[in-house]
């Protein structure tokens, strides 16, 4: 390239990977959001549909990590199980695995106007772009290095591209690597993935509250569906999605180890009965261990 890559990540990047990228075991679950407490909003007209993708038969579940939509409508799923990176067309069909064995811990995926396909390992510490055809284009830093300079990454987690061609890479798990802002959005939740539709309005996966969130171009909700479970159609700390030509949403969750499947109907006209107030998959407390209740046992 000729000139540096500038390593840097935007504001909601930002607050999807601070929200994706800390755990704790001894800390109490967070009650309350964030800011102001939330309301009831419109429920978005979606549904589930269950057994969508035909995987290969000797797949074995894993952890969801990303999901991406080409121009032809086929999907693409990276997740942290064999194949890691498959396309299946628009029916759910299997097509064909990409890259096997080049990944080490899928994150993130983006396919770009070309069909390019766009990953982020962080577990190798490496962006790759790739051809439809699964052939590596482009290599961003170095394999299983991971260190602070303008050719290295330390746990890359997403990558954007620019009509200028300027690459944009959110180093942020282990560099923390920050882009000013003009202005942020907050109040709607903790957003793991997003994308951007033709009326520019954001949609936000919430993986804190397991929910999808629709914005407008100022940042105001404009409706949102889900809930925290593990039924079809609920969700479990969901990572990234993507929308087809028809609205349907694809969504990978990870806790679930599974990618979801929503297809768009006509408006229900009701509000959300799902409230967030307590993020039902963070947190911890101690476990008090079998044997402190021994003693209460009645012995026979």
């Amino acid at each position: 390239m000729k000139k540096s890559l500038e390593v840097v990540f935007a504001c909601i990047a930002l607050l999807a990977l601070h929200a994706g990228a800390q755990t704790t075991s001894m800390q109490p679950p967070v009650k309350t959001a964030p800011n102001a407490p939330f309301r009831a909003v419109p429920e978005l007209p979606y549904r589930v549909v269950t057994n969508f993708f035909k995987f290969p038969k000797a797949m074995v579940p894993g952890e969801a990590s990303a999901v991406a939509v080409n121009s032809k409508g086929h999907i693409f799923l990276f997740q942290r199980t064999k194949p890691m990176l498959a396309e299946y067309d628009e029916k759910g069909n299997f097509v064909q695995s990409i890259g096997d064995g080049i990944f080490t811990h899928p994150h993130g995926l983006r396919i770009d106007a070309n069909d390019n396909l766009w990953t982020t390992d962080d577990g190798s510490h490496l962006v790759l772009k790739l051809d439809p055809s699964g052939n590596v284009l482009l290599v961003l830093g170095r394999i299983n290095t991971a260190g602070e300079a303008n050719w290295l990454f330390n746990r890359p987690a997403d990558v954007a591209f620019a009509n200028n061609r300027d690459i944009y890479v959110a180093d942020g798990y282990g560099n923390s690597r920050v882009v000013k802002f003009d202005r942020q959005w907050t109040g709607f939740g903790y957003p793991y993935g997003l994308l951007i539709t033709p009326d520019q309005h954001v949609w936000v996966t919430d993986g804190g509250y397991d929910r999808i969130v629709e914005l407008d171009q100022n940042g105001k909700i404009v409706g949102a569906f889900g809930e925290p479970g593990h039924k079809p159609g609920q969700m479990a700390w969901a990572h990234f999605m993507a929308m087809g030509p028809d609205q349907t949403i694809y969504v990978a969750d990870v806790l679930n180890w599974r990618f979801d499947v929503f297809a768009r109907t006509a408006p229900t006209g009701n509000m959300t009965k799902y409230i967030p107030s307590v993020r039902m998959f963070w947190g911890s407390v101690p476990s008090v261990g079998w044997f402190s209740k021994q003693t209460d046992i009645p012995i026979k």
